[in-house]
Parts: C-alpha cells; sequence; structure tokens
C-alpha cells in the first residue's frame, strides 16, 4: 500500500532506479511474500498483469521495455494464479509466445531469468502440464543458445510428461516428440531424428490432415533430415511439396 512504502521507501534494501521506480532487496521481498496474505497477494499480481501485460503485446522484443514488462507479467502471474492450471493456460496464452520470440532474437541473459523464475516455481511437480511447457521451453532456450546436449534432457523431459499425460497421439505429445528429434538432428543423430520424425509426420497427417500447417511444418522437418542423410532427391520433392502448400495457404509474401 501508499502508506507502507512510505514507510520504508528510505530502508537500505529498498533501491529507486535512474526511472523513479522501486526494488527491493531478493531476500527482504522473499521475506514479505512468505507472510503476504492471500488477498494482497492477488491485488499486487493483478496489478502487475494490468500494468505489463499490455506492453509485452505491443512492443517489439528488441526494445528495452520489452523485457522488463515480461518479467513483471511473469511475476504478476505467479502471484496471482494460485493453481497450476490456471497458471499453464495463462503461460501458454500470454508468455509462452513472447518468450519464445525472446529467445529466438538472442535476448538469451533476460530470456534465461525469466525462465529460471517460473522454472523454480514449476519444479515442485514435476508431472502436470506446467511443468512440460516449462521444459518445452527451457529446450527452445538451449537449443537456440548452442547447447544442444542441454536441449536434448529438457526436451526428452518435456515428451516424457506429455505423453504420461495425454499418450502419443496428443498434440503436446506430438510437438514435444519432433522438437527431440530437431535437437537430435542438431546432435548428428540423423538416424534417431529420421524415425521421429517420420512418426511425428504420420501421426500430424492423420490426426490434422495435409493442408494444417503444423504437418507441413513436420514434413519441411523430415525434409531437413532426409538432406542431411544425403537423400537429397527425395528431400527436394518433400520441400517442393511443403513450398507449394505454403503459397497456397499462407501466399508469396508470408
Amino acid at each position: 500500500s501508499i502508506t507502507t512504502l512510505e514507510k520504508i521507501k528510505d530502508y537500505s534494501f529498498v533501491v529507486i532506479s535512474d526511472e523513479n521506480h522501486y526494488h527491493m532487496q531478493r531476500t527482504v521481498g522473499d521475506a514479505l511474500m512468505s507472510a503476504c496474505p492471500e488477498t494482497i497477494r492477488k491485488r499486487t499480481g493483478q496489478a502487475l498483469l494490468n500494468r505489463f501485460l499490455g506492453t509485452v503485446q505491443k512492443q517489439a522484443v528488441y526494445q528495452s521495455e520489452f523485457a522488463d514488462a515480461l518479467m513483471y507479467t511473469a511475476r504478476g502471474a505467479l502471484l496471482y494464479y494460485s493453481d497450476r492450471d490456471s497458471l499453464c493456460e495463462f503461460y501458454t496464452d500470454h508468455l509462452e509466445g513472447p518468450l519464445d520470440a525472446f529467445v529466438d532474437a538472442g535476448q538469451f541473459r533476460q530470456a534465461k531469468r525469466i525462465l529460471t523464475l517460473l522454472t523454480n516455481t514449476a519444479d515442485n511437480c514435476r508431472t502436470d502440464n506446467l511443468y512440460a511447457a516449462l521444459m518445452y521451453s527451457n529446450a527452445q532456450y538451449e537449443r537456440l543458445s548452442g547447447n544442444y546436449t542441454g536441449a536434448l534432457q529438457y526436451a526428452e523431459e518435456a515428451y516424457r510428461v506429455y505423453s504420461s499425460l495425454g499418450g502419443e497421439d496428443d498434440v503436446h505429445t506430438i510437438k514435444a516428440m519432433g522438437n527431440v528429434a530437431i535437437i537430435l538432428g542438431a546432435l548428428g543423430e540423423h538416424a534417431r531424428a529420421m524415425e521421429l520424425k517420420t512418426a511425428a509426420l504420420e501421426k500430424r497427417r492423420r490426426m490434422l490432415g495435409e493442408e494444417d500447417l503444423r504437418t507441413i511444418w513436420a514434413m519441411h522437418n523430415l525434409a531437413v533430415t532426409l538432406g542431411a542423410l544425403g537423400r537429397h532427391d527425395a528431400a527436394l520433392k518433400l520441400q517442393k511439396d511443403v513450398l507449394q502448400k505454403r503459397y497456397r495457404i499462407l501466399g508469396e509474401d508470408h
């Protein structure tokens, strides 16, 4: 509250930034949080979401405001959502995409801070969708930062949890399987990658149809491995099919 802020803002554990933002030392913040009433926790989380979620949705990943907004949005979600299912839904709807784009843009240090914050919470239960989703995101982070061995560990963990939750034909399981295969290819294990990519494509064709963009993406992934194995004619044929489908569905300028 404002009155409490006035009482504590001059103590040494509160620092004022150049932008006149108040920052509290982590240890003090953790101590206060452990004794925070649920109503105040949710109000604080809602205030953070109201303040920063819009910035995440509007700002480009290269702008300086984006990193802080994404971190505060993650903190707000952790404060506001008391059950893991709701937190997972918020993560997949509002955080996963921006975080993936942030990693893809090479903002590894800032992205790792946010991923660590969320993963530390998810680590309390290693059998649900929240944990699996964050294992998948960690795999993406490690792969794009060049740590393929670490990426494979995360990807295989995501695949394990998703398959135990939804079975081998679940859409999340197939996505996780494809991610394992991509990382295996980056490690040079093309034969094993080929096996998984073929299975993922067959499942997507059966469940989603030939024209679904996820099926087409699986076709592209398989073609990459065919090329790596020296089967260039088969790879070229498949990639031509991918290109034709994307032209028709997405247009020439996508």
